[in-house]
């Protein structure tokens, strides 16, 4: 989302909008056998440059509790559909 000129802060702020109309999957066991649970969201966005139509985000979390408490990660934040 670089090219987007989105910044980590806004990607945070981003996530904090997510609501359970924007969950596509999971808690599922990530693949790489690591504690925790990974799970996915689409959320449309507006693009904010040209040519500013709508995109839909693939946003994918993975949580877990240890010894200080609940942690989270973002594994992924992206157009959908772009892995770049």
């Amino acid at each position: 989302m670089l090219e987007e000129g989105l910044s980590e802060d806004d990607a945070y702020e981003i996530i904090s909008k997510l609501q359970p109309e924007h969950y596509a999957k999971g808690l599922d066991p990530d693949d790489d056998g690591t504690p925790g649970d990974v799970m996915v969201f689409f959320l449309p966005y507006k693009r904010q440059t040209p040519p500013e139509n709508e995109i839909l985000l693939y946003i994918k979390l993975k949580i877990w509790t240890d010894i200080s408490g609940d942690a989270g990660i973002v594994m992924s934040f992206h157009d959908e559909g772009n892995y770049e």
